[in-house]
């Protein structure tokens, strides 16, 4: 691929990303996780919403496959200033916001510990596990590129899977009772079969899978690539339904970020986007689409706001949360264009920021 083609699929994964991610956010706040899976409806959201979980996977897939190159140097440690720069400014703003617009009472102590805790901005979990992530990827990727063949590398993919992901299918089950099996939503209490100690590290297996996309991508035809989506898709979303129909939808290591589903889901939706051919798009949309990712990073941040208030809203004037799915195309989209503005808005002002600092003299 030419290297225009390909920073605009890159840029293109990213705003795809962010929608899954709001569009996410849209079941957490209106309260399908508190409803009784057993109508049409909520069958078809909880079949759908297992590609939903592939956002945050797609981000991290990105960091690998952006950075299979990178060296140890001082040049690319100073990113970070400005990623932890953007997190402090919309923490500042949605500390504001929760002690004014919430009216919660939060002093000073409050201020530095949710800085130093990473919860200034109700998301800024992300940004706690990207900040360490970071610091490791020169050597990440030094380590992946020493590995001698390709063989090897796809025994290092092979081993993090089975350390961080293969206990969310395993670990998953109560194998000596009957009515379970019958209706799993009845429990979700399982029975450890494997270990599962490594679990979290699941961020380095998005990372390495990225890499070896990069260099080597899936090899699969674009027509096999859909087939294997569209199976991937029926075949976890109707395990999905089962998990949680007859009760509350039931969350587990199935859906979860380390899981193999999101594993096989996350890859073969960033294979497909990153290889086709996009040569009819128009080209106004190729450029709006490339400043648009450029502000994905504060979106998802400063996303939390217009969530707390859009679904204040949305939620008082639809009181029956079944209700609510209905409003999904209108109000996830409306989120995501607010994100983007706030976004812009705070790139604004941090650049005049750094341009006031490089005019002052000492």
């Amino acid at each position: 691929m030419e290297r225009n083609s390909r920073n605009f699929h890159l840029d293109l994964i990213r705003v795809f990303a962010l929608f899954l991610l709001i569009g996410l956010h849209f079941f957490l706040h209106t309260g399908f996780y508190q409803e009784v899976i057993n109508s049409n409806r909520a069958f078809l959201v909880t079949f759908l919403i297992v590609i939903f979980f592939c956002c945050v996977p797609l981000f991290m897939l990105l960091t690998g496959y952006l950075h299979l190159n990178q060296t140890l140097e001082m040049k690319f440690y100073k990113k970070l200033f400005k990623i932890y720069f953007t997190y402090f400014v919309i923490g500042c703003i949605c500390f504001f916001f929760e002690s004014y617009y919430l009216g919660r009472q939060q002093s000073i102590f409050d201020f530095v510990r949710k800085t130093l805790a990473f919860s200034l901005a109700p998301y800024g979990w992300y940004v706690e596990m990207y900040i360490g992530l970071f610091l490791l990827i020169p050597f990440l990727a030094l380590l992946y590129r020493s590995l001698p063949s390709k063989l090897w590398k796809k025994r290092l993919i092979f081993v993090l899977i089975l350390l961080t992901s293969v206990s969310s299918v395993v670990n998953a089950y109560v194998f000596d009772s009957v009515s379970w099996w019958l209706q799993p939503s009845s429990s979700n209490e399982f029975i450890k079969i494997i270990p599962q100690w490594w679990v979290q590290m699941y961020p380095l297996t998005y990372f390495f899978i990225g890499c070896y996309l990069r260099e080597y991508g899936l090899e699969i035809s674009r027509k096999n690539n859909i087939l294997y989506l569209v199976l991937s898709l029926f075949f976890f979303g109707l395990y999905n339904v089962w998990r949680s129909v007859g009760g509350l939808y039931v969350h587990g290591g199935w859906n979860y970020w380390e899981s193999i589903n999101n594993i096989i889901l996350s890859s073969l939706i960033f294979n497909l986007l990153l290889n086709i051919q996009w040569s009819w798009f128009p080209t106004y949309l190729k450029t709006l689409i490339s400043k648009i990712s450029h502000l994905v990073y504060g979106a998802y941040l400063i996303s939390w706001v217009f969530e707390v208030i859009v679904y204040e809203h949305l939620n008082h004037f639809v009181p029956i949360s079944n209700k609510r799915l209905e409003y999904f195309v209108i109000v996830v989209p409306v989120i995501m264009i607010l994100s983007l503005i706030g976004s812009y808005l705070v790139n604004v002002v941090m650049k005049f920021v750094f341009k006031s600092f490089k005019t002052i003299r000492f």
